[in-house]
C-alpha cells in the first residue's frame, strides 16, 4: 500500500518533500491500524470457537426439531389416506355383501 501512495506522491511534484514524508507516514500508520483490525487477539479465538460451536447446536436441535414435526404431519397424512382407502374397500366390500344377500334372497323367492 505504502510503494502506491510513493508513486502517487511522486506525480504531484508541488508536495514538499516533508509534507510527502508526513502524508506517507500518516498512511503508513492507517495501513498499521487496518491490519491490526483485522487480526483477532488470540485470546479471542477460542470464545469465537465456542459461539461458533453453540450457534451450529441451535441450528442442529432447530432442524431436528422441524424434520419431526414434518415427519410427524407426513406420517399422519399417509395414515388418513391408509384410514380413507381401507374405509372405502370397507364400503365396497358392505355393498357387495348386501347385493349378493339381495340376489340370494331374490333368487330363493323364484323358486
Amino acid at each position: 500500500m505504502t510503494f502506491e501512495w510513493q508513486r502517487l506522491l511522486h506525480l504531484v511534484p508541488s508536495f514538499d518533500t516533508s509534507l510527502q514524508q508526513f502524508a506517507l507516514e500518516v498512511y503508513e500508520v492507517k495501513d498499521a491500524i487496518r491490519v491490526k483490525k483485522m487480526q483477532l487477539p488470540m485470546a479471542k479465538v477460542p470464545f469465537i470457537k465456542q459461539e461458533a460451536f453453540k450457534k451450529a447446536h441451535e441450528i442442529r436441535m432447530k432442524a431436528d426439531e422441524e424434520f419431526a414435526i414434518e415427519k410427524d404431519k407426513l406420517e399422519k397424512q399417509e395414515q388418513q389416506a391408509i384410514d380413507a382407502q381401507y374405509e372405502k374397500k370397507r364400503k365396497a366390500s358392505e355393498v357387495a355383501q348386501k347385493m349378493s344377500q339381495h340376489c340370494a334372497q331374490s333368487y330363493g323367492k323364484q323358486d
